[in-house]
């Protein structure tokens, strides 16, 4: 074992010596990649004797620029032209993800279930509120949220990371803030209640935070059906638009009043208001869906759609989990704390502080991940199932690749 330990000695002394050298294998690993990457460029290109042309896609903003940087490098050596998009581009226009700097993190979670096609919404605008909201309501501990804030901040602020790990981290410390809203709105700190700041007691108020639970997802499937009413009058579907879209809000609308006028009994007329607003929003479908196919055969599509009644009727009881599972971590937490107090004092500052660290990383573990889960299942079935294919490719343009090597564009240098 000695004998092990010195040559372990020797092999690290070896290797620090080789610093200098790994940093120049670096610099040649950036070269040859790059060197690839312009030989696999060559798959567009088309030679003959006295010819070569190329095409491949650019933004849109960038398209004149181009121009003029071809124009002034080659003058009339090289012919360039932009061509914009019709209708035969659709299928295999790429994407590009644009998103302001709070909502660029969770373009991970869009990518996870595909990228939008060309004719789609991007929906990371609206999957960054919903599923900032829906993680919080699931972690419900301020603590909690408080070790996730740091365990992202930390990196974020002392090394040097690719953007990729950069997002990553940014969403950690934007899950953990959610984690730490909630976790004050409970009261609830690594499982014990801070009375002074709780707005709501979760474990009392039970069935009030249910029907919050399925108010956020009613409006969660409402603007999926929004966007998918959208996207069928931009493709001029004005029949499909109201039966597959428009006719499900005012469904949701409808369910909202009847759900008003039967919890409160001063309100009790809205009951039949909001069920009126149903059967003949139900009627309005059928109709459209008669148009739609130009015939009576629309009925079965209809028939169809009163299926998915029932589908949709699930889909808001799913929501109900934003309750369930924020209610269990605390509760998990809470009875931890208990088993902690019961140890004698002497081993509860001693074992007792281990075994209350243990206990509650397994129970912060088990929170992350039904948290985690059970939000993109929210956002990937309840809302993207509504409008959402994702088929999109990804727009992946010539550029140079920096792995190790990072290079700062400067505005002033010319041409």
């Amino acid at each position: 074992m000695e004998d092990a330990k010195t040559e372990r000695k020797e092999i690290v002394s070896t290797l620090k010596a080789y610093q200098s050298t790994l940093d120049e294998l670096k610099l040649q690993y950036e070269y040859v990649n790059n060197l690839s990457t312009r030989e696999q460029a060559k798959f567009a290109l088309k030679r003959a004797d006295n010819l070569v042309t190329i095409e491949g896609w650019i933004e849109e903003e960038n398209g004149s620029q181009f121009l003029q940087t071809i124009k002034n490098k080659f003058d009339e050596l090289i012919v360039a032209k932009v061509h914009p998009l019709n209708q035969n581009d659709y299928k295999t226009v790429p994407t590009k993800l644009k998103n302001k700097a709070i909502v660029k993190p969770y373009e991970m979670i869009t990518t996870m279930y595909g990228l939008p096609n060309y004719k789609e919404v991007d929906p990371t605008p609206f999957v960054m509120p919903f599923y900032w909201l829906f993680f919080g309501m699931m972690l419900g501990d301020l603590g909690y949220g408080l070790v996730l804030v740091v365990a992202a901040l930390i990196p974020l602020k002392t090394f040097k990371l690719t953007e990729s790990t950069k997002d990553t981290l940014k969403l950690v410390f934007s899950l953990g803030l959610s984690g730490v809203v909630w976790g004050a709105i409970y009261g609830s700190f690594f499982g014990f209640t801070i009375e002074w700041m709780q707005l709501i007691d979760l474990q009392s108020s039970v069935m009030e935070v249910m029907v919050l639970s399925l108010a956020i997802g009613m409006v969660h499937m409402g603007i999926a059906f929004g966007i998918n009413t959208y996207l069928q009058i931009k493709d001029k579907n004005y029949a499909k638009a109201y039966a597959d879209g428009l006719h499900w809000i005012i469904v949701l609308i409808g369910i909202a009043v009847a759900a008003l006028g039967f919890l409160f009994p001063s309100l009790s007329a809205l009951t039949n208001v909001g069920l009126g607003m149903i059967l003949l929003s139900f009627i309005g479908m059928i109709i459209a869906n008669i148009i739609d196919a130009k015939g009576i055969s629309g009925l079965g599509t209809s028939l169809l759609g009163f299926l998915n009644a029932v589908s949709y009727f699930g889909d808001i009881i799913s929501y109900s989990r934003l309750m369930a599972l924020g209610l269990s971590g605390i509760s998990i937490g809470a009875a931890f704390n208990i088993i902690v107090g019961q140890i004698p004092f002497i081993g509860r500052v001693t074992l007792g502080v281990v075994l209350f660290i243990v206990l509650h990383l397994f129970n912060m573990f088990l929170s992350l991940l039904t948290g985690g889960v059970h939000s993109l299942r929210l956002i990937f079935v309840e809302f993207f199932g509504k409008f959402y294919t994702g088929n999109g490719r990804p727009f992946k343009p010539l550029q140079i690749n920096e792995k190790y090597v990072s290079i700062k564009k400067n505005q002033e240098v010319k041409e």
